[in-house]
């Protein structure tokens, strides 16, 4: 979560979460845990980040290389 951490973010006062303050980031999450990857990828769209989630290391390789 440290990269999380170090993007920039302000906070919005009204709903007490987080926005980007610039542009929208693009997180590859990877985890085989799916319960684990549905809480984090809630968290981060939540703050507006767009997430594209895989499964594995192997998956997500699969993933970069057919776009």
């Amino acid at each position: 979560m440290s990269a999380v951490n170090a993007m920039t973010s302000e906070a919005d006062p009204e709903s007490g979460s987080h926005r980007d303050a610039g542009t929208e980031h693009c997180v590859f999450l990877v985890d085989d845990d799916a319960h684990l990857r549905g809480l984090v990828r809630r968290w981060l769209e939540e703050r507006g980040h767009h997430v594209v989630e895989f499964e594995n290391g192997e998956a997500c390789l699969e993933g970069l290389s057919s776009q």
